[in-house]
């Protein structure tokens, strides 16, 4: 995703829609500002160094432009792409990689656009990354996993964005109680139990909503972006199409997009498999592209509690015992993972 304040050169259209920046990624024409005027600036990263800190480490260069990137995780190696660049921007690294996130690392230039290919250390578990320009450079925050703190409150100095699926008009799926106890309103009692469990384990947590209103999936991953969290977590119902015999559809999935959201996501289900009474899930995580999950700035993951369909779900998710058990367990997991 882009950051307001990045600029890049245009190298490409598709139609009135799409237009190619020369860090390789395709926009939405609507998403930037197109100037016509005659620029030439290019090479505007220079210095690069990099800098380990507790939580996260930076990539930082000086520059007095805020370039356009475009940064791809798979599991393995983060290739970042290079807008405003014809050359590699210099990058001073030890030959020692022992105090990076690093195990190696290459760099060239591929379809005129320059890149770097980061392999990240399997101890290191890259949390997410994002790009800002502040201080007279640009700055590519590396974000490792934290530690849980000591004490009682073992949440302390974690963010954590709780986001309750659907809401106001848009009510999400439908059970046997109609829409007097939809989807929507199953999310938002969840999310408020989640909260308050997570609260008392000293998470500042934010919620994208806590009323029922409408708030766009747009509007979602913004509010993340602002907090940029150390876990982002959608809570929804599940359900079947219409022609679907859902008599014998139970339990709980979890849902995620991008490789650093992988480990989180396995940590969860292996946790809340069992939860509701009859699971007949089967015991993996899915890859699915959507919306609130693409963020890579934090592990970002969508739960289905249930199926709103199944009567004996439904029964089961409104129990307000099953609702603290399915709090604690979702604590349980996260205390779990960062454990």
């Amino acid at each position: 995703m882009l950051v307001r304040g990045q600029r890049d050169r245009v190298v490409a259209e598709s139609g009135n829609n799409f237009v190619k920046l020369s860090c390789g990624m395709w926009v939405s024409r609507n998403a930037v500002s197109i100037s016509n005027a005659s620029s030439h600036t290019e090479n505007v990263l220079q210095n690069g160094v990099y800098r380990a800190r507790t939580n996260f480490d930076i990539l930082a260069w000086q520059s007095d432009e805020f370039p356009a990137i475009y940064a791809q995780y798979d599991g393995n190696t983060l290739t970042v792409n290079f807008g405003m660049q014809t050359e590699v921007p210099p990058l001073t690294l030890s030959a020692d990689l022992s105090q990076t996130i690093f195990s190696s690392y290459s760099s060239g230039i591929e379809d005129n656009v320059p890149y770097y290919k980061f392999d990240i250390r399997d101890d290191a578990n890259l949390e997410g990354f994002y790009a800002l320009h502040e201080d007279g450079e640009f700055r590519l925050y590396l974000k490792k996993r934290k530690a849980l703190a000591r004490g009682e409150r073992p949440l302390s100095g974690f963010t954590i964005v709780v986001d309750p699926g659907h809401g106001g008009e848009h009510s999400g799926a439908i059970g046997p109680m109609g829409y007097d106890m939809a989807e929507k309103d199953i999310n938002l009692i969840n999310s408020l139990k989640l909260t308050e469990h997570l609260q008392a384990l000293g998470a500042t947590v934010h919620m994208t909503r806590d009323t029922d209103v409408d708030i766009s999936l747009q509007e979602r991953v913004n509010f993340s972006w602002q907090h940029k969290p150390d876990l982002f977590i959608s809570l929804h119902i599940n359900s079947v199409a219409e022609t679907t015999d859902a008599t014998n559809i139970r339990g709980f999935t979890v849902h995620y997009r991008n490789p650093n959201s992988i480990s989180f996501s396995q940590t969860v289900l292996d946790v809340m498999h069992d939860m509701i009474p009859g699971s007949n899930r089967h015991r993996s995580i899915k890859h699915d592209n959507f919306f609130v999950c693409r963020p890579v700035w934090a592990p970002s993951v969508l739960f289905e509690a249930g199926f709103i369909v199944n009567i004996n779900d439904f029964v089961w998710l409104l129990d307000p015992e099953n609702q603290e058990i399915m709090a604690e367990k979702t604590v349980d997991a996260i205390l779990e993972y960062f454990g």
